[in-house]
C-alpha cells in the first residue's frame, strides 16, 4: 500500500476490537500498518 494509514482505518479497528464480535481475541498485538511489517 505504501501509504500511512488515515485516522479512520485506526478508528475501524479500534472498533471491532472493542465490540462483541472480537469477544474470542485476547492477549494479541494487533499491527496496523497497511502491511509495512511484511517487508
Amino acid at each position: 500500500m505504501q501509504r500511512h494509514g488515515n485516522p479512520e482505518e485506526i478508528a475501524d479497528a479500534v472498533l471491532w476490537l472493542s465490540s462483541d464480535a472480537s469477544s474470542y481475541v485476547t492477549g494479541q498485538s494487533i499491527s496496523i500498518d497497511g502491511g509495512l511489517t511484511m517487508r
